[in-house]
């Protein structure tokens, strides 16, 4: 059994590990900026600054996180939504979508261009694209998009049915 509640604090370097693993699953050979020690210090950052870390955990492990709070130029957006991939395709990424969309109403991200499953993802709950960008200037250096979306009137599916 999944729950969804906020990070504690010490969970960081847990987090960060689960960052990594899923862009090198997702995206073989993306450039990391930042070594995951700075990842953990950043999202350890993140909590005490207004943003909302929301983890997926069983009884024994951390299953994925997501980061979500208000950005100055987007509004509310989703700074990172990642699950480690032995925990893919289980519809903990639509729960944790659904909790941050119910915490803002709407919301927006971004996504490496070249991510297909994640925007498979997105796209599947509605999120459209809304602008492009080469990544010239970013972390990775690679084209991304940006998706907008909102929550929907009812939830429509269940756990295990996707993401």
């Amino acid at each position: 059994m999944i729950e969804l509640r906020d990070a504690r604090a010490e969970e960081a370097p847990s987090l960060a590990l689960i960052h990594r693993a899923a862009r090198e699953a997702a995206l073989p050979g993306v450039r990391e900026a930042y070594p995951v020690e700075a990842v953990a210090r950043w999202l350890a950052r993140r909590q005490t600054d207004g943003a909302r870390l929301r983890v997926a955990a069983s009884a024994n492990a951390l299953a994925g996180y997501c980061l979500h709070g208000t950005d100055g130029e987007f509004g509310a957006m989703v700074f990172h939504l990642y699950l480690h991939p032995a925990w893919w395709r289980r519809g903990i990424g639509t729960r944790l979508l659904a909790d941050a969309l119910a915490a803002h109403g709407r919301l927006s991200l971004a996504c490496l261009a070249r991510n297909a499953a994640a925007r498979t993802f997105y796209e599947r709950h509605g999120f459209r694209v809304v602008a492009e960008a080469d990544g010239a200037g970013t972390e990775e250096g690679e084209p991304y998009l940006v998706y907008a979306g909102r929550a929907a009137p009812t939830q429509q599916r269940d756990i295990g049915e996707d993401a």
